[in-house]
C-alpha cells in the first residue's frame, strides 16, 4: 500500500468518521482573532520546532511538585522505569495552569493558530519520568507516527537537560518522513515499531539525520505527530531519570484559558486515567466543550 493510500484511510477514520474535521470547521469558523504570521519557524518547514519556554526558577518549580506528588501518592508514578504520574486536577490546577500560560506564551501561539487557524485547546498533559533500564521494550522510544486527526499538534516539555544524560526527543522532518512511508515504514503496529530505520534509508537513498534531541530544562518541542516520525531517547544516567511533560493540543471554539477554566470535568476524567471515546465526537454543553468518557 502507498504512502498517500495509507494517509488516505487514516485521515478518512480520524478526520472524517469521528467527525473531527467538521469540529475543527466549526472552530475555524468561530475564529476571530486577527493572524499576525510569524517569522522563519522550523515548524513551517520541518513539522517541528524547539522554543525555550520555562526559566530555571520555573522548572524547580515543577520539579518540585512533581516531587511532591511522588511523595504523598507513591501510586501516583505506575511503573518503576516509564512512569506517567497522575494527580487531582482540582488540587493542582494553579501551578498547571501556571505552566499552560508559560509554555503557550506570544511565539508558541503565533505557531499554533497559524496552524490550527483557530483557537485551541488542551486536550490531555501527562508528565513522565522515564529511567535508563528496560525502556527499550517501550514502543515510545521507537520510531513512529501518531495516528490522529489532521489537526492535533504535542508539545513536549523538558524538564531535565540532555546536556549530560543524553535525553531527548529526536526527530525526522516531514520530507524524509514521508520518502521512509514511501519505502514501507509509516504507521507500523505497536510490536512492529523499529529503534534502526537504516534499511528504510538505504532504500531511499538519504543520509541518516535526525534532529539534534539533545534539550535543555525549560525547552519545549512542538511537532505535528502525524507527519513527524519521532521517537523519545531516554538518559544514560542511572541516576538521572528523563522528565517531561506532553501536552496534547486540538481545535478549540474559544480560547485556550477560558477552555481551561470551563472544562474541568474533563481534566478530572482525563488525569484519572479514564479514556475518551472520539469515536463519537465532542458533545457540547452550553459553554463547556466535555468529551465523553
Amino acid at each position: 500500500m502507498s504512502a498517500s493510500e495509507i494517509m488516505r484511510q487514516v485521515s478518512e477514520h480520524y478526520d472524517l468518521r469521528t467527525g473531527c474535521r467538521q469540529y475543527h470547521l466549526e472552530c475555524q469558523q468561530a475564529f476571530t482573532r486577527f493572524l499576525t504570521m510569524p517569522g522563519y519557524s522550523s515548524f513551517y518547514n520541518n513539522g517541528f520546532d524547539r522554543l525555550q519556554v520555562l526559566d530555571t526558577a520555573h522548572v524547580e518549580r515543577v520539579m518540585q511538585q512533581l516531587q511532591r506528588l511522588q511523595n504523598d501518592d507513591r501510586s501516583a508514578w505506575l511503573d518503576p522505569h516509564v512512569e506517567t504520574v497522575r494527580f487531582d486536577y482540582r488540587n493542582d490546577a494553579d501551578w498547571i495552569r501556571e505552566m499552560y500560560g508559560a509554555v503557550l506564551n506570544l511565539d508558541m501561539d503565533r505557531i499554533l493558530v497559524n496552524f490550527f487557524q483557530s483557537e485551541y485547546m488542551v486536550h490531555s498533559l501527562c508528565f513522565h519520568r522515564t529511567f535508563p533500564t528496560q525502556v527499550e521494550d517501550d514502543v515510545s522510544y521507537r520510531w513512529h507516527r501518531d495516528a490522529g486527526p489532521t489537526g492535533h499538534i504535542k508539545i513536549i516539555i523538558y524538564f531535565t537537560g540532555g546536556e549530560i544524560s543524553g535525553a531527548g526527543t529526536e526527530a525526522l522532518d516531514v520530507n524524509v518522513t514521508y520518502e521512509l512511508a514511501e519505502q514501507g515504514y509509516s504507521f507500523p503496529p505497536l510490536n512492529e515499531r523499529r529503534s534502526d530505520l537504516g534499511e528504510y534509508f538505504d532504500r531511499a537513498n538519504i543520509v541518516y539525520k535526525p534532529y539534534d534531541h539533545c534539550t535543555r530544562a525549560g525547552e519545549a518541542l512542538v511537532f505535528r505527530p502525524r507527519d513527524v516520525l519521532h521517537r523519545g531517547v531516554f538518559s544514560r544516567d542511572p541516576h538521572s531519570p528523563r522528565y517531561v511533560a506532553t501536552m496534547l493540543l486540538l481545535p478549540s471554539p474559544v480560547h485556550w484559558t477560558q477552555a481551561y477554566e470551563l472544562w474541568p470535568l474533563y481534566a478530572q476524567q482525563r488525569f484519572a486515567g479514564k479514556s475518551i471515546d472520539m469515536q463519537h465526537g465532542p458533545v457540547l454543553k452550553g459553554q463547556a466543550k466535555v468529551m465523553v468518557p
